[in-house]
């Protein structure tokens, strides 16, 4: 695969991760996390599950608290907290070879499709920008804590 480059807006975000991640292990990385991409979230296989991880913001608990509850609740095994995380990352697949890289400005909630937000989804990302997401993923693993 050669790496692709498409900027989407908050409405195609959303199509795309409903489309993509049933089928895909992911690290997500968020700041804030409500519906509807709590529902999707919650609505996923088992495996996909499982063997993904989220990263919440631990300074906006009172936001996040039931998120966290509820990804638990539906089966997630890793749901964790970072204080002062304001990224906006999911990576999409296991390093070295993530399939799919998501960046941009849009927190996960409702409120992301009324704003003026910018999203980035590489698909096939090289070998060197796969290895700096997660080496970041790593910084970010190494500073978390356990959600409720």
């Amino acid at each position: 695969l050669r790496t692709r480059v498409e900027m989407v807006d908050p409405q195609r975000l959303f199509s795309f991760l409903e489309r993509t991640l049933p089928f895909y292990s992911f690290d997500l990385l968020v700041h804030v996390l409500t519906d509807p991409y709590l529902s999707l979230l919650e609505s996923l296989p088992a495996a996909a599950k499982e063997a993904s991880r989220v990263f919440l913001d631990g300074e906006k608990r009172a936001l996040n608290d039931a998120a966290a509850r509820r990804l638990r609740r539906s089966g997630f095994r890793s749901v964790s907290y970072v204080d002062g995380l304001h990224a906006k990352l999911v990576a999409i697949g296991r390093p070295p070879e993530y399939r799919y890289i998501v960046v941009g400005s849009s927190n996960l909630t409702q409120r992301s499709f009324d704003n003026y937000e910018v999203v980035l989804v590489i698909e096939a990302p090289d070998a060197e920008l796969s290895r700096d997401v997660a080496e970041f993923v790593a910084a970010v693993e190494r500073a978390s804590y356990p959600a409720p």
